[in-house]
């Protein structure tokens, strides 16, 4: 993946991440996230974190050769 897919991709998770926070007030009780909806917040800030690590990786003109190609960038 390129930098802008990998941008594009954080974006699309924090368009899920604000779905779920709608979703819990949308009917205007204000409740609390259940464990479903726990549980995809963790796993879309998860990705982000670690999409944003291989934006880093990419950013960084230290890194060798051989790790990027292991990676695929």
């Amino acid at each position: 993946m390129d930098k802008d897919e990998l941008i594009d991709e954080i974006n699309l998770y924090k368009s899920r991440i604000n779905w779920v926070l709608l979703d819990s007030t949308q009917d205007g009780d204000y409740r609390n996230l259940t464990g479903k909806e726990f549980d995809e917040l963790t796993f879309c800030n998860d990705n982000i974190a670690d999409l944003e690590d291989e934006i880093d990786m990419l950013d960084d003109d230290d890194n060798d050769e051989v790790v990027k190609n292991f990676f695929g960038m």
